[in-house]
């Protein structure tokens, strides 16, 4: 089955995206801040114009009322300061639950595809893929160029027998091309977007499962959507053929 190698797995807390709380929030925020400026310039004003004509009872009162009114005002700080918090850790969790999200549909996609060949290789009919071989995950990553992306494909062989796998991969990007303001659709080998390969068709040779790794670079306008894959087997006592089509998908660091 295929695995995922370095998917961590965190803890997870499902919140509900709500943008206008958060805009109410900030609102609030504001509008808290606002009334502890006036009342701290008014309490302020009071106290400068009344303090000597008030006897000592009424000084003391007043100070402890300015004393109230300064602990209030600190608690309002606070309560603006988690509003802020809890602002900034809702988007997060987010971002969070959304690549958590992307990550499980990829691996589920992966099984998905493992469970098709068993179900192939356990069949009494005629197997276009006696050796078991799945495509399990396509992994594509940005990477700092504009149009720049890592990717890394695992291949593996679900069948217990010992012959090694020996065949041919052929990637493609497929999408649509703007030119001159016109959308076309558009298919491009992996060689030509990639220096770690010189020719159309890729060359395997595995017993339990093989990468296959490098960095790519999307031509100017292109916006790819899938990613095509083509498995052959050059082995005449076990011929296969597996074909895939895969969403691209561009996860999350």
């Amino acid at each position: 089955m295929a695995v995922v190698k370095g998917s961590a797995q965190y803890r997870m807390r499902v919140m509900p995206y709500r943008p206008m709380r958060l805009i109410f929030n900030y609102v609030l925020g504001f509008f808290i801040l606002a009334g502890v400026a006036v009342s701290c310039y008014l309490i302020g004003y009071d106290h400068g114009a009344q303090q000597l004509s008030l006897p000592g009872g009424a000084r003391d009162q007043q100070q402890q009322k300015i004393q109230t009114l300064t602990k209030e005002a600190e608690e309002l700080r606070q309560q603006v300061a988690n509003l802020k918090l809890n602002a900034d850790i809702d988007q997060q969790a987010n971002k969070d639950i959304h690549r958590q999200l992307m990550q499980q549909t990829v691996q589920i996609a992966a099984l998905e595809r493992d469970i098709t060949v068993y179900r192939s290789m356990m069949s009494s009919g005629r197997n276009a893929n006696p050796q078991g071989i799945s495509i399990g995950v396509f992994h594509v990553t940005q990477a700092d160029q504009t149009g720049a992306y890592h990717y890394k494909l695992v291949l593996q062989k679900l069948a217990a027998m010992d012959d090694p796998f020996q065949g041919n991969l052929n990637i493609k990007v497929s999408g649509v091309q703007t030119l001159e303001g016109e959308d076309k659709p558009r298919s491009i080998s992996l060689h030509e977007l990639s220096d770690q390969f010189t020719a159309e068709q890729i060359a395997l040779s595995f017993k339990y499962f093989q990468n296959i790794e490098g960095d790519l670079v999307l031509p100017g306008g292109f916006k790819p959507e899938k990613i095509q894959l083509l498995v052959k087997s050059t082995n005449k006592k076990h011929p296969a053929t597996v074909e895939n089509e895969l969403e691209w998908q561009v996860s999350e660091l």
